[in-house]
């Protein structure tokens, strides 16, 4: 009983979460990188850019904001210390 009762709250939690973060679709991601679309996905099949982590009920991939600003941040340092 104990760990359904843990499980519940769990779940809610995480809903909770889910449901507040900002959730980016794919012509928006595309747009913060400045790539096309047809680019992400390019990029998404070669591992360059992290698949989505959510998934609508109709399969349309969803990428928490934070994700693809971290990603984008991360690679502009890297990007600049190599042009060092």
């Amino acid at each position: 009983m104990y760990h359904d009762i843990v499980s519940k709250y769990t779940d809610f939690v995480v809903t909770r979460k889910v449901r507040k973060m900002k959730l980016l679709g794919a012509r928006a991601v595309a747009a913060r990188l400045a790539v096309s679309k047809s680019k992400l996905y390019n990029m998404l099949a070669k591992r360059q850019f992290p698949q989505a982590p959510i998934r609508l009920p109709g399969g349309s991939p969803r990428w928490p904001e934070e994700l693809v600003d971290a990603w984008i941040e991360r690679h502009r340092v890297r990007r600049a210390d190599n042009l060092d």
